[in-house]
């Protein structure tokens, strides 16, 4: 991941230190797909690839694809992305 040094190591921090205090699940997840749209796009050079980065998730659930590339349609494995993130957070709301 392009920002692990900003906010990776922070939440696991974050996370442990909750733990020790809370009785309540704590769940965490790592986001991995690194789809044509990014928003390392506008933190690294437009050449290279940086990976996935903090908030990528984000542009699966709520449509703020439009601006960053406004006119590129969304590929087939991003509409599977926006359908597997639903779901995820569909059923983590109903079942925790």
């Amino acid at each position: 991941m392009y920002t692990d040094a900003l906010s990776t190591v922070s939440a696991i921090t974050s996370l442990s230190e909750h733990q020790i205090h809370q009785r309540s699940p704590i769940y965490f997840y790592v986001f991995g797909y690194r789809g044509p749209v990014s928003w390392s796009i506008g933190l690294g050079d437009l050449i290279r690839d940086h990976g996935v980065c903090h908030l990528d998730d984000l542009l699966y659930l709520y449509p703020q694809r439009r601006l960053l590339l406004p006119i590129i349609p969304l590929t087939s494995n991003e509409n599977k992305m926006i359908d597997i993130m639903i779901e995820m957070w569909y059923n983590f709301a109903t079942t925790g």
